[in-house]
This record gives C-alpha cells, structure tokens and sequence, in this order.
C-alpha cells in the first residue's frame, strides 16, 4: 500500500488548514489516482482545474455565498426551517473550504462520446436538462 493510499483510507474530516505549500508531486499524484475512477467506455469524461490565483478563488468564494443566499431564500419562501439549518451547517463546512492552501475542482467535459450519446444519437433517449455527460458519470 502507497503512502497515499494509507492517507486515503485514514482521511478525516478538516477545517483548519496549514499555510503550507503542496509539492506538485503530491498533486500530480492525487490527479493521477482520481483519474483511475471508472468511467463509461473509459471515455474519462473529467478535468482537474486548480484554483489558484487569489482573484479565481474570491469568484468561486462570491459564487459560493451567492448560492448559499438563493437556497435560504427559496427555503424562506417555502417556510421549512429544518431545512435551514441543514443548509447552514453546510455552509459553514463550505466557508472553510475557501482557508485551503490548495483547491482543486473537477468538472465534465461536453461532448465526449460515452455510452448515452450512443442512445442520444439513436432516438433511444431525449435530451431533457441533463447533458450526455451526467447521465454518463
């Protein structure tokens, strides 16, 4: 078992984080094993975009707050107060995200020609708001 496996299997949940920096063998080693994750007719799907720049991280902090507001908005209008507090206790574990000395996002690719463009193609499936992608992964 790697060293990497054996922090895998004994991560715990952070929220205080060293100001360290991470050394780009580690993070091409992290990248590297997610990128092992199975995906329909190994089409992979996903890419890894480290968020660096203070500027990119204040756009993903803002983006995040914003969206944090929209829920306890639309939960005020619906008037269901337990939800609120799940949301909240989520946002506080969000919030310290952002202390991080490294964050990574993945996101999916379009286009990518898996297994449900097969059916897309073939009239077997409909486009609804779900991309090809999603059904995939």
């Amino acid at each position: 078992m790697t060293p990497l496996d054996q922090l895998l299997q004994q991560r715990r949940s952070i929220r205080k984080f060293q100001q360290k920096d991470i050394p780009k063998a580690i993070i091409q080693e992290l990248i590297q094993a997610a990128a092992y994750a199975p995906s329909p007719s190994n089409s992979q799907p996903v890419c890894f975009i480290r968020l660096q720049s203070q500027e990119v991280r204040q756009r993903f902090g803002d983006a995040m707050l914003l969206g944090y507001q929209s829920l306890l908005h639309r939960i005020a209008e619906k008037g269901i107060k337990k939800l609120k507090n799940h949301v909240n206790a989520y946002w506080r574990f969000s919030e310290s995200i952002l202390s991080a000395p490294l964050l990574m996002a993945v996101a999916t690719r379009t286009g990518v020609s898996g297994f449900s463009h097969k059916l897309f193609e073939a009239g077997v499936l409909e486009h609804e708001k779900r991309e090809e992608t999603d059904l995939d992964i």
